[in-house]
């Protein structure tokens, strides 16, 4: 079973591991909308993403290892 700890390590090298594409992408999609993001809003949309997506990988996570310790006792 994994540990709460090893849980959040490994959310956090996922998640923050795709901070650069997720800041990537804002600068590169967001024109074809004809939206022109600043630098800085860029990274602030990509903070906001990553904090998300932290907590969501975090919890979805923590659920498949509660479901999968009840379904091995």
């Amino acid at each position: 079973m994994q540990s709460r700890k090893q849980s959040l390590v490994e959310t956090c090298i996922n998640v923050f591991s795709g901070t650069l594409v997720s800041y990537v992408l804002t600068m590169t999609v967001l024109p074809w909308f004809d939206m022109h993001p600043t630098y800085t809003d860029a990274l602030n949309l990509t903070i906001i993403y990553t904090i998300a997506s932290l907590l969501r990988s975090y919890i979805i996570r923590r659920i498949f290892n509660e479901s999968t310790v009840g379904k091995t006792k």
